[in-house]
């Protein structure tokens, strides 16, 4: 059965903008933490939102033991689903609620059942690993450090356990004049 509802990843906007809608209707009355790294999924129809999927890093610092124990995800492999909302517009029995609307099946009575939250977590599923990368790529564990003597700015790299210097400012300054040169 075919609906006209889309899901998009949201931007900045879509972030405050659900961030608000989540404090003002979801049943917590308040905004998801920021240190959860929030992402937002908004729920279209015809270009005007009408729902919402929030997801973020789980936090719970205080649960020792949780995290990060040999074939277990770590804190960072898992995304928790911080909050769901949908307009009342869009619910059941409402008056958006049709199947040219808003997915669902009708059952052996007859009777439209809507499936919309069923739907919009499969759609945020399917998508949520890349873009998540997309917004918070990995980055690698290494820790550089500048350090100035007399041959100029040095560069320390730390990573793997090992410190090792990587290059010289003085050093990149005479190959960048050396390659402007010939």
């Amino acid at each position: 059965m075919t609906h006209s509802l889309t899901i998009r990843l949201g931007d900045r906007d879509d972030l405050t903008w659900a961030q608000r809608i989540v404090t003002q209707h979801h049943y917590l009355r308040q905004p998801v933490d920021s240190r959860a790294r929030p992402m937002v999924y908004v729920i279209d129809y015809g270009g005007v939102p009408m729902g919402l999927i929030m997801l973020g890093i789980p936090h719970a610092t205080r649960c020792t033991g949780w995290w990060g124990y040999p074939s277990l995800p770590t804190q960072w492999q898992v995304v928790d689903l911080c909050r769901i909302w949908l307009a009342p517009a869009i619910q059941h029995d409402n008056y958006w609620c049709k199947p040219d609307v808003v997915p669902g099946y009708y059952d052996r009575r007859g009777a439209f059942r809507p499936t919309t939250p069923t739907w919009a977590i499969s759609e945020v599923l399917q998508r949520v690993q890349a873009d998540r990368v997309r917004l918070w790529p990995p980055i690698p564990a290494r820790v550089a450090v500048l350090e100035a003597g007399a041959r100029g700015l040095t560069i320390w790299e730390h990573s793997d356990f090992a410190i090792r210097p990587v290059q010289t400012a003085y050093e990149s300054l005479i190959r960048m004049i050396a390659n402007q040169e010939e």
